[in-house]
């Protein structure tokens, strides 16, 4: 549905011990898409999805986390900042760290107990044509629409 609305791809991400690993995705239909491998096991610390999965596990689970992961104090506080606007705002974005022009947005997946289960995140790519259109905060406020809605229709 997401996909349908947007154009956009967008993947399923859940917590692997230490790291945050892509189960599924649906890819945009468009020519030039981000598509990620499934399986892929990434830093969860580094993306948007790791971060919304990160903000949704208990304290100790948290402060276990990062006792096995060692970060810097100014990366550890940057993570709680990020951590709690997650919690608060429902969602993370960010553009990426290594690519120019490519920018993610993501939301939790929630149980029926309220805990973050998952995270679904889109990955796009800027285009001139989107670009001269539209705001990138226009962008992001329908492609999280869309997400949201997408999230509401699933039986989870």
């Amino acid at each position: 549905a997401f996909v349908d609305a947007t154009q956009e791809s967008v993947h399923l991400s859940l917590l692997q011990e230490s790291q945050m690993v892509v189960i599924t995705q649906v890819e945009s239909p468009k020519l030039a898409r981000i598509s990620l491998q499934i399986g892929q096991h990434q830093d969860p610390v580094e993306t948007v999805s790791g971060r919304i999965l990160l903000s949704g596990l208990p304290e100790d689970e948290l402060n276990s986390f990062l006792q096995r992961n060692s970060l810097s104090p100014k990366k550890l506080t940057w993570l709680h900042e990020r951590l709690e606007a997650i919690r608060s705002n429902g969602f993370e974005k960010m553009e990426s760290n290594l690519y120019a022009g490519v920018y993610d947005l993501g939301i939790p997946v929630k149980g029926a107990n309220g805990n973050v289960i998952a995270a679904l995140t889109t990955t796009w790519l800027a285009t001139k044509e989107t670009q001269a259109k539209q705001s990138q905060t226009e962008i992001e406020k329908k492609l999280l629409s869309a997400l949201q809605h997408a999230l509401e229709n699933c039986q989870i």
